[in-house]
């Protein structure tokens, strides 16, 4: 045990990160108390090497590239989770706080906005375009596009060059192209 504590007590004095990479989970969320009175504290601080905002942030970018890459198949959250080991509820938190929404739907919007492109430069059918995003019900797929895009993907694929950007406009501003710091 004083193997375990020697560490932190010199990493917090110094301020620096604890030399013991494999240091259980618990200690590395505590919180160091400083200025001890009568066994009261006149204040308290985040440990100095407790995972930091852009610690959480170098994740949630990481899991999104992986998203970006793995668009054609289906995605949980514990697969995005274990990813960047952590447990999917703390996942699921920092997600939401860096970007605003859920990581699965923060995922269908990708996909959705991967399949406006499809639609848009290639003459696949939307059965085509469901398939090639991995849904296999191509039912499904159209009623996830309109509940993402607001219209069906076929009546997307006959809309004007102009209505579509004011489409990707429209829901940009409620998707994946956010500043990840959106609520962090």
């Amino acid at each position: 045990m004083v193997e375990l504590i020697t560490p932190l007590i010199q990493a917090e004095n110094t301020g620096s990160r604890p030399p013991e990479p494999g240091l259980p989970q618990v200690m590395t969320g505590m919180h160091c108390r400083s200025g001890m009175q009568n066994g009261r504290t006149s204040g308290t601080r985040k440990a100095a090497w407790r995972p930091s905002d852009r610690d959480a942030l170098e994740k949630i970018e990481r899991s999104i590239a992986y998203m970006r890459q793995n668009l054609c198949q289906s995605l949980q959250v514990a697969r995005l989770a274990a990813l960047v080991n952590v447990s999917s509820s703390h996942y699921f938190a920092l997600f939401k706080r860096h970007t605003g929404s859920a990581p699965i739907d923060y995922f269908i919007r990708l996909r959705m906005d991967h399949a406006r492109r499809l639609l848009d430069t290639t003459p696949l059918s939307v059965k085509g375009v469901a398939a090639a995003l991995g849904y296999d019900d191509p039912f499904y797929f159209s009623r996830l596009f309109k509940s993402v895009n607001h219209i069906a993907p076929s009546d997307y694929r006959l809309m004007s060059p102009s209505a579509k950007e004011s489409l990707r406009t429209k829901t940009a501003s409620h998707s994946t192209e956010r500043d990840l710091h959106h609520a962090g």
